[in-house]
Order: C-alpha cells, then structure tokens, then sequence
C-alpha cells in the first residue's frame, strides 16, 4: 500500500502543493524507487541526494548488489538506463509539478542483495 500526502510549501509569492508517495513495503530487502536517501519515501531530498552524488562526490547510495531492481536503476527516473541530472529534474517535475512517476513506479520493488530501505 502507498500512501500519499500532498504538502503545500511557500517559496516567495509562489505556493507549490508537493505530493510524497511512502510505500508500506514490508521486510526484507525491498526499496522505493527514487529514494536516494533511503528514509523509505520520495521527497525533495531525494534529488538532492542524486545530484550530489552525481557532482559532489557524495557517497554511492545504491551500490548493494547487481540483482533487477537495485542499483543505478532505483534513481534512474527517466528509464534510459543511465543516471544524469535529467533524472533529478524528472523527479522535481514529479514533486512540484505533477510529472510522471518514477519509471519503476511508484511501489516498493524487490532488491536482492541490499538492505530493505522501504516504508520508514
């Protein structure tokens, strides 16, 4: 089950209504796609998370195994196979205005290998 809330934040004159999808995804191994930061929901931290590690250095988020579902793929919103700040702003898009979701989809996926990162 997905829960979603939708949060309106104030910058300047400018209202933009967020909406934040968490995943109730059990135990075991299973992760949100997007969740960069791995608090278990997507938020505007999440491309933040990527575009550091993309620019900055920042440590790796999703290294934890090459099963389907892990890796480069869980931050990889626009499907192409690869991560770039076209991803970060696909996810902005989906935050602040309404864009397409994740290419993986909006629920807690499988991951073997890694952790389970879904639902905190």
């Amino acid at each position: 089950m997905t829960t979603i809330t939708n949060v309106v934040l104030q910058l300047g004159d400018q209202p933009y209504e967020v909406t934040v999808a968490t995943g109730d995804c059990g135990k075991g191994g299973r992760r949100l796609p997007g969740d960069c930061n791995l608090d278990g929901s997507v938020n505007v931290a999440d491309p933040l998370c990527l575009l550091g590690f993309l620019f900055l250095g920042d440590h790796d988020p999703v290294s934890c195994g090459d099963a389907a579902g892990s890796g480069e793929a869980l931050l990889d919103w626009s499907g192409d196979g690869r991560l770039s700040v076209t991803d970060a702003v696909i996810a902005l898009r989906y935050l602040f205005l309404g864009g397409p979701p994740h290419a993986l989809g909006t629920e807690c996926i499988p991951t073997a290998g890694c952790p389970a990162a879904c639902g905190g």
